[in-house]
């Protein structure tokens, strides 16, 4: 079974499912949690209150406990729960990062063995077969791909939930300087809440004889954005890359 999870500095999301990334660890199991996994004697339950912002994000079992809850979701989410579950998993990390740490993120997810743990009083076991590493925001760009020929430049800007852009000019030649993309929020994103609104004021300069004017976007951190711009060269997707 193939699964894909993106590790957001501010949330995990699957095919099916979207959380913040908090973590709380406990000795015994918490009588009144709505959701519990236990993993190799400890307890854990989901916070609303995320992790610290942490650029590797193998330096501890934080990722990987919150992958087990996303596995342990989907898994849930088909309808059946096998005794064992070869699973395939495709991670992403951000494109400045993909080079360093790539080897490191499959190494991680990657455990030899079966793994043994407990959610919601069921048990699962699982074995990752294989990691996939893709650099991310790619994928927001690939339903677009069609219309790369028409643009001299395109920019995909991810804005992440800590992070603040990855800026990848697809069109451009190696010796082209890249535009200066500037975002600036109307709201702490620290401290926003799914459903909250936040509109980010986007300012592209140095772009060269390509003219492309300011552009508001408002996202309800729901996974759905709403673009306001009167540049076509400016593209959005569901996700919330350009």
């Amino acid at each position: 079974m193939l699964i894909a999870i993106d590790h957001g500095n501010y949330a995990i999301k699957t095919l099916h499912h979207n959380f913040v990334s908090g973590l709380s660890k406990h000795s015994v199991r918490p009588p009144m949690a709505d959701e519990v996994l236990e993993y190799e004697g400890d307890y854990w339950t989901l916070s609303g209150q995320r992790l610290a912002y942490r650029r590797d994000k193998t330096r501890d079992d934080s990722f990987f406990i919150l992958s087990l809850f996303a596995i342990a979701k989907e898994l849930q989410q088909t309808g059946k729960l096998p005794s064992a579950e070869r699973i395939d998993l495709a991670v992403g990390l951000p494109p400045e990062h993909y080079g360093i740490l790539r080897d490191k993120f499959k190494e991680y997810f990657k455990r030899s063995g079966s793994i043994h743990f407990i959610y919601n009083d069921t048990p699962m076991t699982i074995m990752i077969r294989d990691v996939f590493v893709y650099p991310q925001a790619y994928a927001a760009i690939a339903p677009q791909k069609g219309q790369l020929n028409h643009h001299l430049r395109v920019f995909l800007i991810d804005i992440g939930g800590y992070t603040d852009t990855a800026v990848i000019n697809l069109a451009a030649a190696p010796e082209e300087k890249v535009a200066d993309i500037t975002i600036t929020n109307t709201a702490a994103v620290d401290t926003a809440k799914p459903g909250d609104n936040i509109v980010y004021i986007v300012t592209v300069t140095n772009t060269g004889d390509v003219e492309i004017h300011n552009a508001v976007i408002k996202s309800n951190l729901g996974g759905r954005w709403i673009i306001d711009s009167p540049d076509d060269n400016i593209i959005i997707t569901e996700d919330g890359d350009i």
